[in-house]
């Protein structure tokens, strides 16, 4: 294929939940494209293998980091972006969540009366229901603990029609029974006369006066590298939408040059940074089968002092992530590994941007010329992951672990609880021993009615341009407290009815 310039009425960049939601509900009024940087992948090439779908279906290949290399991210990268590759958990958002936005930020389009339409179509064509099945033991050991502790729980709503219980999700869905974009958004834009072009990267975003003219994109390998003989994709319409999601829409925003006169783009990015506790188990766990994550709690997520909330879940367990997480080196890792199907994991997600010692980090240009996410860290943020990992060793042993591994540098396994606590009271606090992970990346492009603390407008505008908006993640203006793909999938809802209107 040669250098192309295609015209639509709208461009859509990102095919995730953000964008593939809109292209489906444009589409049936307008001429659309959808550029994603990602391989369009099918049910066909989900070979339930790590080794295939991390290179293929994440961000640098599955090894995203932080830039001082402290956080590790997992953020989807290709046709239904992170819906393809997500644990399916499937949550509205919390109404503390949105009071907050509407009373720190003049949020006034995101509340509970206008979403409640947009959450319900949504859960009906998404599949996204309770899960109706057992739990696997994974999240039943986790179930277990927490009733002997009193400890709140409930059961996961997950976005599945006729799940097969394979427990791959992380991987793509091998029989359609997930219900990404990829399967659902995307093939009803596509049968209304959007175009799709997979494998190209919009690097820049050209503009005149108050107006977006024109997108410009290059191809890129399944990998997410630019090609050697590039071919050239030069984009034009009336309007442009950026559906990359948290780090990837900030960052073409200040490829581009755009007007940024307070500084906000790229600002209060959020990660909900997760810690892991693993425990062993005298009897098989076998935490890579079933639905990955079915049982959840959040009594500790809204507290009533000024501590760090956090949501407990349960994780699938795969060799490759797991043993790129602990610190066993040598003899030690592999005895580790040997033990593998005998690991139940808990995780606990921080509820990052309610306090100001959890501001989130910020999109910067590292020394070789790229972009990257800062995420600094403290003694706040280190206090509340270890009550998290606390309250996680309790629950395991309650629920009869052998031993507790809490992820942390100079951690070891401890066979009581007293020990975790001892260990934890007396720990390092430094951002490279406690084990950070995320999956879910937020803000960067964030929403609000005052253009000194904000990116966009209550419409998903971007305030300095008339015809550019964003509807992804990126413009939440804090985490939300609870898996974001329902959230993005219904703000998408929303704010694309409001731009139907706008433009008719």
């Amino acid at each position: 294929m040669s250098d192309q310039v295609v015209e639509a009425d709208i461009v859509i960049i990102g095919s995730g939940a953000g964008g593939g939601e809109a292209a489906k509900l444009l589409s049936k009024h307008f001429n659309v494209v959808i550029v994603e940087e990602g391989p369009h992948r099918t049910s066909n090439d989900f070979k339930m293998k790590e080794s295939i779908a991390y290179p293929e279906l994440y961000q640098d290949s599955g090894a995203r980091l932080t830039v001082d290399g402290a956080i590790k991210i997992l953020q989807g990268k290709s046709v239904g972006g992170s819906t393809t590759v997500n644990w399916t958990s499937s949550f509205r958002t919390p109404q503390e969540t949105l009071l907050h936005w509407n009373k720190e930020f003049g949020i006034h389009t995101l509340t509970q009366d206008s979403l409640l339409s947009h959450f319900l179509r949504i859960e009906n064509e998404y599949g996204i229901t309770p899960w109706d099945g057992e739990p696997n033991l994974n999240n039943q050991l986790m179930a277990n603990g927490m009733s002997k502790l009193g400890i709140r729980h409930g059961v996961i709503p997950r976005n599945v029609k006729g799940c097969l219980n394979l427990g791959y999700c992380g991987m793509g869905c091998p029989t359609n029974a997930k219900q990404s974009t990829l399967i659902n958004a995307i093939p009803r834009a596509l049968e209304n006369g959007a175009k799709l072009f997979s494998q190209f990267r919009v690097e820049r975003l050209i503009w005149k006066n108050d107006k977006i003219v024109e997108a410009i994109a290059y191809s890129v390998t399944p990998t997410g590298k630019i090609e050697e003989n590039k071919k050239t994709l030069t984009l034009k319409a009336q309007h442009f939408l950026l559906c990359g999601g948290g780090i990837n829409t900030p960052i073409l925003l200040m490829k581009s040059d755009l007007p940024d006169p307070y500084f906000n783009i790229g600002n209060r990015t959020f990660l909900h940074p997760v810690t892991v506790s693993l425990a062993l188990f005298n009897q098989k766990v076998e935490a890579y089968q079933g639905a990955p994550q079915s049982v959840y709690s959040d009594q500790f997520l809204w507290p009533e002092d000024d501590s760090l909330g956090f949501k407990i879940e349960a994780p699938p367990i795969h060799p490759a992530l797991t043993s790129s997480l602990i610190n066993q080196h040598g003899s030690e890792a592999s005895e580790m590994m040997k033990r593998f199907s005998h690991f139940q994991g808990m995780i606990a997600l921080g509820r990052d941007g309610f306090h100001e010692q959890a501001p989130g980090g910020k999109i910067v240009m590292t020394s070789n010329g790229r972009f990257g996410l800062d995420y600094p860290w403290n003694d706040y943020l280190t206090n509340g992951y270890k009550k998290a990992l606390l309250t996680m060793a309790s629950i395991q042993f309650e629920a009869g672990a052998r031993s507790v591994y809490p992820l942390h540098r100079f951690a070891r396994s401890f066979e009581r609880l007293g020990e975790v606590k001892s260990f934890l009271d007396s720990c390092s606090v430094d951002r490279y021993d406690l084990q950070i992970v995320s999956a879910h990346v937020m803000g960067g492009a964030a929403m609000g009615s005052d253009e000194k603390n904000s990116v966009v407008d209550n419409d998903g505008r971007f305030h300095h341009m008339s015809n550019l908006f964003i509807f992804d993640g990126s413009l939440f203006p804090t985490s939300l407290g609870v898996n974001p793909t329902e959230s993005i999938l219904s703000f998408s809802s929303l704010l694309t009815h409001k731009l139907i209107e706008r433009i008719k």
